[in-house]
């Protein structure tokens, strides 16, 4: 008798294994629209500085080369190698503020956590810089209603994990495929006045 295969759905974050499909956000394109965020509110060119959590991390790398592709159109705009804050507060606000008193960026793209922290380095510096997030945490929550936060592009966690949820049960209870392999959420952009999903 062959054994049995247990049904495997990857979310948030895609491996590689045998799997039925994959649930969660499409980094690259996530990084694209904040890209062209960017280049909207930097239309006569600046300079960009990017914060990510840790460059070993896939979605965070996939949306840093997504935000570089889509920047790379404009000329006038200079975008800075990324800062690793491994997704922590304190490591944010320490290295932000360490930027901020060697270089003036015109817009920080905060690519991944640690957002609070380094936004707290922003405020102390004192100077009006532009801020692009990823997620709707209830800090970018705050900071994007305050007018803090530029803008920010979601990944909808909480239908994420519906969505492999039910594809599981579909596979299980109905022997019922799922159409696609990978099962991308909506990238949502949400501005300051933009009413909440």
């Amino acid at each position: 008798r062959s054994p049995q295969i247990i049904p495997v759905v990857t979310l948030n974050t895609d491996i590689e294994v045998p799997k039925v499909a994959f649930v969660g956000c499409d980094y690259v394109n996530s990084g694209m629209i904040c890209g062209d965020l960017a280049k909207l509110i930097l239309c006569n060119g600046g300079t960009v500085a990017i914060v990510i959590g840790n460059a070993t991390i896939a979605g965070h790398t996939e949306r840093v080369k997504g935000f570089l592709a889509s920047v790379g159109e404009a000329e006038a705009i200079r975008v800075m190698t990324p800062i690793e804050n491994e997704d922590d507060d304190d490591i944010s606000y320490r290295k932000v503020k360490a930027l901020l008193q060697e270089t003036a960026p015109d817009l920080i793209y905060f690519g991944a956590a640690g957002i609070e922290g380094g936004i707290r380095a922003v405020l102390e510096c004192g100077r009006r810089i532009h801020i692009v997030t990823v997620d709707y945490t209830d800090t970018v929550k705050r900071y994007l209603k305050s007018g803090v936060i530029a803008a920010t592009v979601t990944q909808q966690p909480f239908v994420q994990g519906d969505e492999a949820i039910n594809i599981l049960f579909n596979v299980l209870a109905d022997d019922r495929q799922p159409r696609d392999t990978n099962n991308y959420t909506r990238n949502q952009v949400l501005l300051r006045n933009s009413k909440e999903y």
